[in-house]
């Protein structure tokens, strides 16, 4: 019953950077893939790399990075700067 997209949290703990997705949350991906629902999905919690990014884009329309890309913004001089250090990050 919405109009915008599907937040899909990676996982049920607090967010934070991770190196990889394990296999039980990438059942869940599929799981909820499968659902076939009209949203789009974005998953979120975790994406801090350009492995957990892949991941994410892999299952689902894209990506939410928060925590990563907050602190880049308190140690690169610019917005610009945050913003070319997490696509660096990211493999973009």
């Amino acid at each position: 019953h919405t109009s915008g997209f599907i937040y899909m949290g990676s996982t049920a703990s607090t967010t934070g950077a991770r190196d990889r997705f394990d296999a039980p949350t990438l059942d869940y991906f599929r799981r909820i893939g499968r659902m076939e629902l009209r949203n789009p999905r974005l998953i979120g919690f975790g994406i801090s790399n350009s492995v957990t990014f892949r991941a994410a884009c892999d299952h689902a329309a894209g990506a939410i990075v928060g925590s990563g890309f907050v602190r880049l913004l308190g140690s690169e001089p610019t917005v610009d700067g945050a913003v070319q250090a997490l696509m660096t990050g990211l493999g973009r």
